[in-house]
């Protein structure tokens, strides 16, 4: 019985090439943003040891989510001013570089996907820590740990806050409690450590 001629890629192949080239665009993003491959590696361990913590029902109440490579800010939009060739006019014109942001919230949010492991988003309140490892300049001294340059802290954990939303939570209103380092990797590679843990209307923390 003739059932028809099937290309390569369809079926079961289908699905294991869509997987390959999921990887392999992830894995290219990672060396853009500084990876190397033991990095790499280290981050396919947020899918086995992401949830340290479940409720009863398997819904995580603390996440760890690790992002090897060089954080990135997000980008605030810039105003360029020109003269318009037709009128002789003044003008502004708004823009932003995107490129290394974009391809950091992507990583951000598919690290942050290998550990949620296709669960629902969380709706709870919710108390987030993160730590951002820069690469530290030789013109700083040793024992300098702390990253008090730009850019400002606040561009980074909007990267990471834009990543986070419709991957781990539905909305930004969702975190009540934030904390966040920034400091230069010293004894560690260039990453971010994000700690996710969901809050309970029935206790004070303050």
């Amino acid at each position: 019985m003739d059932h028809g001629q099937r290309g390569p890629l369809s079926g079961p192949f289908a699905k294991t090439a869509w997987k390959m080239s999921v990887g392999v665009m992830m894995n290219l993003m990672r060396g853009y943003l500084g990876m190397d491959q033991q990095e790499i590696v280290d981050s396919r361990l947020n899918d086995e040891v992401g949830l340290k913590k479940r409720t009863r029902q398997g819904v995580p109440e603390v996440l760890y989510i690790n992002i090897p490579g060089i954080p990135q800010p997000q980008e605030r939009p810039r105003v360029r001013a020109f003269v318009d060739p037709k009128t002789g006019q003044a003008r502004a014109q708004v823009y932003s570089r995107k490129g290394k942001t974009k391809n950091y919230r992507a990583i951000v949010a598919h690290e942050a996907s290998l550990v949620m492991k296709g669960r629902d988003l969380i709706k709870d309140p919710l108390e987030v820590t993160i730590a951002f490892y820069l690469v530290k300049p030789k013109s700083k001294p040793k024992y300098k740990i702390w990253a008090d340059v730009r850019p400002d802290l606040d561009n980074y954990i909007k990267a990471v806050k834009d990543a986070l939303k419709g991957v781990v939570y539905r909305d930004d209103a969702q975190v009540v409690a934030l904390t966040a380092y920034k400091r230069y990797a010293i004894e560690t590679s260039p990453r971010t450590r994000i700690i996710i843990k969901r809050l309970s209307e029935g206790r004070h923390y303050v």
